[in-house]
């Protein structure tokens, strides 16, 4: 994503496989935002997914998916997901996926890579679930690997791995993540990082801790419910950004829903 006269510019769009992008028409004047979506509906073991996006000096975009990510029982291997985020200088962008649900044996390891200028600004969230509550499940196993690798004018800032051998919920794991069923990590980094007014959601059955220093924020969420976690960062994220989250999060929208200006080929 480039920047024309102050104007956003789509420079370049590829894509391929299951892995697709759609551009919702914007209005006003609010910031471009890219659609992600996995077109075989989840992911299991061997399954390969590779996203990138860039944005160029002064410009702003918003980066979301359509939809949950689901990962199933995996029979044999893990399923790889690597995103790498490169923004310029002055350049702003929200890296903002809905929730990633573990299916009981699932096995997943990403890796979230950002390579960004001195004076550029992200906000990244991403949040997980354990399991399915609506189908009753309160006990699951599985495999989880989750790295976040984020470097600042050439100098690494951020390296946070998450690894955890389920189970997590109900039985001898409860006491791993004091038995939640779902958790979430906010990064923003930004010249403003360790000012910016942001207060923490209160919200019953969720338990937030916060950390800001050296220009980034870092941000940690449990829940028991993974509704009571989604609005509360809702809230949160909406206070940090002083705008509103893609439409796409609302519980009532579909991406069928919104005006597409460029459709996937």
């Amino acid at each position: 994503m480039g920047c024309d006269a102050g104007r956003p510019q789509l420079r370049d769009l590829m894509q391929r496989g299951c892995a697709k992008v759609l551009l919702p028409r914007r209005s006003g004047s609010a910031a471009p935002e890219a659609v992600f979506i996995n077109t075989s509906g989840g992911l299991t073991g061997g399954d390969v997914i590779d996203w990138q996006a860039s944005v160029e000096d002064g410009a702003r975009l918003t980066c979301t998916t359509q939809a949950a990510e689901r990962v199933y029982k995996s029979h044999s291997g893990h399923a790889q997901v690597a995103t790498h985020l490169t923004i310029g200088a002055g350049a702003v962008l929200d890296w903002l996926p809905q929730e990633t649900i573990l299916f009981d044996q699932a096995a997943i390891s990403r890796r979230l890579t950002v390579d960004m200028a001195a004076d550029a600004t992200l906000t990244l969230c991403e949040m997980v679930v354990l399991g399915r509550g609506a189908m009753g499940e309160v006990a699951i196993s599985g495999h989880l690997t989750d790295t976040r690798h984020i470097t600042r004018d050439g100098r690494v800032i951020v390296l946070d791995t998450t690894r955890a051998m389920l189970p997590l919920l109900n039985g001898p794991g409860r006491a791993l993540l004091s038995g939640a069923q779902a958790m979430a990590t906010v990064i923003y980094v930004a010249p403003d990082a360790e000012t910016r007014p942001a207060p923490l959601p209160q919200r019953e059955g969720v338990e937030v801790g916060k950390s800001a220093w050296d220009g980034k924020m870092i941000v940690r969420f449990l829940a028991h419910r993974p509704e009571a976690l989604r609005s509360a960062l809702t809230r949160f994220l909406s206070d940090l950004r002083g705008v509103s989250l893609p439409r796409v999060w609302a519980t009532d929208m579909h991406l069928s829903d919104l005006p597409l200006n460029e459709k996937p080929t």
